[in-house]
């Protein structure tokens, strides 16, 4: 999304100790695998089968994916995802980092909201198909609207996320952190001379993970589609 100078972790990080790099770096490399298996694997999964089904069409908005971002939900998903990660040491300032702020700065354009599930996935499923098509420059309010439509409307096919409000925090958190570690790569292997690198492991992740070839998807007033 915007290519600004923004408060987002990869400068935040590098002003910090060693040890925070190392979690940053390993974060970053470990996107996927921190993942929570069921919540947020079976989710994006769903999105993206449903965004790549020939006969799927969501017109409406009509989903109810807010949540209440507590804090004391913040600090479950975290230790989780660190823990997935296998890191223990050198976490503090990852741990201090204000996602919401991120997420609302890097989103501005859009005007998503920090805790609504259904605007921080479609946030997140833009990024990763802008990372691996080499997009620079920022996509269509219209197009990136349809694409949450489709989004919100395959979410609440999730019993869980549709009736859960406490499942619907874990996975906004969760999907909210990701986004934020993502981008953070995304900036550093632009300034590093490695997008191509980056690139390609976000493509190939994605195949591997959900069958989707994101080079194959468009992004325009339709949504993003096949």
């Amino acid at each position: 999304m915007k290519k600004i100078l923004l408060i987002i972790l990869v400068s935040i990080i590098c002003s910090a100790r060693i040890k925070a790099q190392d979690v940053m770096q390993t974060m970053i490399d470990n996107s996927f695998a921190t993942q929570q298996a069921y919540l947020t694997g079976h989710i994006n999964g769903l999105v993206m089968k449903n965004i790549t089904g020939k006969n799927y069409k969501a017109t409406k908005r009509t989903d109810r994916l807010t949540y209440n971002p507590h804090h004391k939900i913040k600090a479950e998903v975290m230790d989780a995802m660190l823990k997935r990660a296998k890191l223990t040491e050198g976490t503090e300032t990852f741990r201090n980092t204000d996602f919401d702020k991120i997420f609302t700065t890097v989103t501005a354009k859009y005007n998503f909201s920090y805790k609504d599930a259904g605007d921080i996935v479609t946030a997140y499923q833009v990024l990763n198909w802008m990372i691996a098509n080499k997009v620079n420059t920022e996509p269509a309010v219209a197009a990136v609207a349809a694409t949450r439509i489709k989004v919100g409307a395959s979410m609440m096919q999730n019993e869980k996320i549709n009736h859960d409000a406490y499942e619907r925090a874990k996975l906004g958190e969760e999907m909210k952190m990701l986004f934020a570690v993502v981008h953070a790569g995304w900036q550093n292997a632009l300034k590093s001379g490695g997008l191509n690198k980056y690139s390609d492991s976000i493509a190939k992740q994605y195949q591997q993970q959900y069958g989707v070839d994101l080079r194959k998807l468009k992004l325009d007033e339709q949504g993003m589609h096949l």
